[in-house]
């Protein structure tokens, strides 16, 4: 879990320093932080790079007081400007939690796993979000066993309402659903007894339903959350 931690970026710069020099000398630790990168890297092919605007950059530089000591010239931002930084930074901070908390979510499945040296089957997992920013639930996939646990990462409830789990693919015909999703805990719901690739490259979506679910068993509102499937173990 240390090397998990390690991976993750979430310890300060004298621990960091000293797992650094740690996985030079130490190659059961070099290898499990090795593992973690390998396990953890589904979560940046799912988040496309973004390009700040070069003034961005410049502002930071200023603020740092490292404008000239590199040569940058920063701009002077209008007070609106300030106004609308000061905002984002409000979304980031809700952002960072909601990326926290996936990961926290990740790292006990890939935990798990470690423990139970569970390597007979391929896993799956999807992060279902509306955007790249507000990542909704974590689902994990058993294709052989159809099988699937989803966990709320920053969904919340609708009074009167259920959110209800769909898989859609041209080939599956109508949307399926896969069942009721809590918004507080893991949900443990079923895989219909498709083709394997037709599983693997659907989209699975989340909509909110009545109480209880679609009274007609299919969508009656347009999907708010969707993700596909990575393969977690290669």
């Amino acid at each position: 879990m240390l090397a998990g931690e390690f991976v993750l970026g979430t310890l300060d710069a004298v621990e960091r320093a000293s797992l650094t020099r740690r996985c030079e000398t130490d190659m059961v630790f070099s290898w499990a932080v090795n593992r973690w990168e390998e396990r953890l890297t589904v979560l940046v092919e799912a988040s496309p790079e973004i390009a700040p605007r070069p003034e961005v950059w410049a502002q930071i530089l200023a603020r740092l007081g490292l404008s000239q000591r590199l040569g940058v010239q920063a701009p002077q931002a209008p007070p609106q400007v300030v106004v609308s930084l000061n905002r984002q930074v409000a979304r980031w901070r809700r952002v960072a939690v909601a990326s926290m908390a996936m990961a926290a979510c990740l790292a006990a499945w890939v935990a798990l796993d470690v423990f139970t040296g569970n390597r007979s089957r391929p896993e799956f997992i999807a992060v279902l979000q509306k955007t790249n920013e507000a990542p909704a639930f974590l689902m994990k996939a058993d294709l052989q066993g159809l099988r699937l646990s989803t966990t709320p990462v920053s969904a919340t409830a609708t009074p009167g309402r259920s959110y209800e789990l769909w898989l859609i693919d041209p080939e599956a015909g109508a949307p399926k659903p896969l069942g009721l999703l809590a918004d507080s805990e893991a949900s443990r719901t079923a895989l219909p007894n498709l083709d394997p690739s037709i599983l693997k490259r659907a989209t699975y979506a989340v909509t909110i339903e009545p109480a209880g679910g679609s009274p007609s068993g299919a969508p009656t509102s347009s999907p708010v959350f969707f993700g596909h499937l990575l393969q977690s173990n290669p």
